[in-house]
């Protein structure tokens, strides 16, 4: 069992689809979402890790269950700077957790970070993760390790994503004047029945930068 759950979150990460199930065609269900952003840094302060920004994302409209993605910075028990942290949350308790093994601060001026993050329903779980991510100061980063989860209702899957709620949930808590933009790029949508639609976004979140 714990064989085929692994194959499963690894065909999640690496963008395999499943067979096509007993879904009508006007009741195809999303399985799988993934979004390509990218982050354009000012003039980040490494000693004050400089800018901190926080991205959200739930799989249902239950505004108390999400995911999020703690970028420059990690707040679980304690505050600590550099790196970056994803976490399942439920009633603003942390149900699972992955921080990752640097703890660098973003310090290159200019610098593009970018990232994929993946939301997915398996069976009773929603999973979220990162992978693909790209920056100076870190070099690549994401992955199978950064993925998170928790329990969900299977029957709804994701009919209840909209990228606009990902841009309404970025958080800048501190060092808005650090960063210069940050854009959603691109949104693929997987349904079960091996269809995946990429939708052209290109838009940047509504906060003051």
């Amino acid at each position: 069992m714990m064989r085929i759950a692994q194959t499963m979150i690894g065909g999640i990460l690496t963008l395999a689809v499943p067979p096509v199930t007993d879904c009508s065609a006007e009741d195809v269900a999303i399985f799988k979402v993934e979004e390509d952003w990218e982050m354009v840094l000012n003039e980040p302060d490494a000693i004050n890790h400089s800018p901190q920004v926080t991205f959200f994302t739930t799989p249902t409209d239950d505004s108390s269950r999400y995911f999020q993605f703690q970028l420059n910075h990690a707040v679980d028990t304690q505050f600590t700077g550099g790196g970056f942290l994803v976490a399942a949350v439920e009633d603003d308790h942390i149900l699972d957790q992955a921080r990752s093994e640097t703890r660098a601060a973003l310090s290159s001026d200019g610098d593009h970070v970018r990232w994929t993050s993946i939301l997915a329903t398996v069976e009773d779980q929603a999973l979220f993760a990162i992978k693909n991510g790209h920056a100076s100061q870190w070099g690549d980063f994401g992955g199978p390790e950064f993925l998170v989860r928790m329990n969900s209702d299977a029957s709804l899957g994701l009919s209840q994503y909209h990228p606009q709620k990902s841009l309404d949930a970025v958080d800048i808590g501190f060092g808005a004047n650090r960063v210069a933009s940050i854009t959603l790029l691109e949104v693929r949508v997987f349904y079960v029945d091996g269809t995946v639609v990429a939708v052209p976004v290109n838009r940047q979140p509504s906060i003051e930068m």
